[in-house]
């Protein structure tokens, strides 16, 4: 059971559907809002992801032609590389942890 217990919220939601188009979007103005909550995951990415695009193409491209056959991109990749063979066992089971040690923002 959650320890957190809320008072309920009545709002109106907003919805729009497009069947042909297969797009839909929904809306709890004020609370809830897909659109503005992709946009700033998408802004969070691009002034914080570790590697930008031209470095990692360029680690991508210099590998393929090395014939690497493991190329990681950026700190994180590296980091999930070690512990993946710190411990194998417990590979599905470090996201937490992970995102402790490289420094990544869990959204809560």
């Amino acid at each position: 059971m959650c320890p957190n217990k809320l008072e309920p919220l009545f709002r109106p939601i907003e919805s729009q559907v497009d069947v042909e188009a297969r797009r839909g979007r929904v809306c709890v103005p004020g609370i809830l809002d897909i659109r503005q909550r992709v946009a700033e995951r998408e802004r969070r990415f691009r002034e914080e992801a570790p590697s930008r695009a031209p470095e990692a193409a360029t680690i991508i491209l210099n590998g393929v032609k090395a014939d690497q056959w493991r190329i990681l991109v950026g700190p994180d990749a590296h980091k999930i590389d070690e512990l993946v063979r710190r411990s194998p066992e417990r590979a599905y089971d470090f996201f937490e942890r992970l995102a402790r040690e490289v420094g990544w923002r869990l959204p809560t």
